[in-house]
């Protein structure tokens, strides 16, 4: 038995952030782990650990066995938090555009962040 029908986008969120992954057919979830240090097929259980599973959507065009597919052809893959993250797995699976919000969102804080400091050191020294 699976949460969510095979191909679905699941989450669970962990502090600020959010994991995501690929349910498939067997009940299992692909996701790129940072606790296993790469793309790993993981029972419910360990995914969330334990916390609540979400479906989060299903973005692509591609039929449920071609995204499970997918999703384990990267099975054993390196994580890497800026290249390959949970949300590059699930985007590539899906066949849309590997990209992750979340890391865009983190560096355009950090843009700021920069700035803003930038602007309060200039102007003390003026």
């Amino acid at each position: 038995m699976t949460l969510f029908p095979a191909g679905t986008v699941v989450g669970t969120s962990i502090g600020v952030y959010e994991h995501v992954g690929v349910m498939t057919d067997s009940g299992t979830i692909i996701s790129a782990s940072k606790r296993r240090g790469c793309v790993a097929e993981e029972s419910p259980e360990e995914f969330s650990d334990g916390r609540p599973i979400y479906a989060k959507g299903y973005p692509g065009d591609l039929p449920a066995d071609e995204i499970v597919r997918r999703a384990r052809e990267m099975i054993g893959k390196r994580y890497d938090v800026v290249f390959n993250n949970c949300e590059h797995v699930v985007r590539h699976a899906h066949g849309v555009t590997r990209r992750s919000p979340q890391v865009r969102a983190v560096g355009a804080f950090a843009a700021v962040a920069l700035a803003l400091i930038g602007t309060l050191t200039f102007s003390r020294r003026a």
